[in-house]
């Protein structure tokens, strides 16, 4: 309760108050001592500090802070910050997920049903997947395209961005 009160008055001593509230605290500090005795203190240390003068750094200040500034080493691209490593570890991530997805689908086909006798008479009826019936899977197969399908665009746009003068 007491933060607030000081609150209040280093508001009304800068003039930040609307003016019902500083009518408020105008009665507030002549009525109430704890009021008065926080206004006079802080009215003390404000007027202490607005008649300190402000430092001012040497002339040779700037000067000293830009031949700092000269002798730092330039910040690197994003490209040099990142790992490689990193980069490539997530690519061979997907493309093992991807061969992976591949490779279940392959190896699910029922190749037993032999080649049609001419082209278009087969059906993609008669080609049969047993593929889990929870739609985690579907979902989570999808979400992985839509990232993947995101970071081409990004990469894409990323290219038109640099060859494209500013």
């Amino acid at each position: 309760m007491k933060q607030i009160k000081e609150q209040q008055v280093w508001d009304y001593l800068d003039g930040t108050l609307p003016p019902g509230e500083q009518e408020m605290m105008r009665r507030l500090i002549a009525e109430d001592p704890e009021y008065a005795a926080l206004f006079k203190e802080f009215s003390a240390l404000n007027d202490t500090l607005n008649g300190m003068e402000a430092d001012e750094p040497s002339m040779s200040f700037t000067r000293h802070v830009m031949e700092q500034v000269s002798l730092a080493p330039a910040p690197g691209t994003v490209r040099s910050l990142v790992d490689k490593r990193i980069i490539y570890g997530i690519a061979a991530f997907f493309m093992l997920t991807m061969a992976g997805g591949l490779a279940y689908v392959l190896l699910n086909v029922n190749w037993s049903q032999g080649t049609p006798a001419s082209p278009g008479t087969g059906t993609l009826s008669s080609v049969k997947l047993s593929l889990p019936q929870n739609p985690v899977y579907l979902q989570g197969f999808a979400l992985l395209e839509v990232i993947m399908g995101l970071y081409f665009i990004d990469t894409l746009l990323r290219k038109r961005a640099v060859k494209q003068p500013d």
